[in-house]
């Protein structure tokens, strides 16, 4: 999924808008998680994809080589937070 965020000082209140010619588990995933009170985490998939995650979703952290690596039940992704920044986050306790 590609994603693209204009910042400007006229935009108030965030408002986001899906291109997609059909819902894919992915955009159902953002779909819920934008209904939410928490807010999602963010992780790259394979250095290139930017992928939406719940706590529920992930299983362990660590950090790798200065990396902050979350892991799921399947794959690995690499997160630009610290290690620290995810321990203050909401989800605090819940993976």
């Amino acid at each position: 999924m590609k994603v693209s965020i204009e910042l400007s000082p006229e935009y108030r209140i965030p408002y986001a808008v899906i291109y997609a010619d059909k819902i894919t588990d992915e955009i159902q995933k953002i779909m819920e998680s934008f209904s939410r009170q928490e807010t999602p985490i963010t992780a790259l998939q394979n250095e290139d994809n930017l992928v939406v995650l719940q706590p529920e979703e992930i299983y362990m952290v660590r950090v790798e080589a200065g990396d902050t690596i979350l892991f799921g039940k399947c794959s690995k992704y690499r997160s630009r937070k610290r290690l620290y920044e995810l321990e203050k986050h909401e989800y605090s306790g819940r993976f």
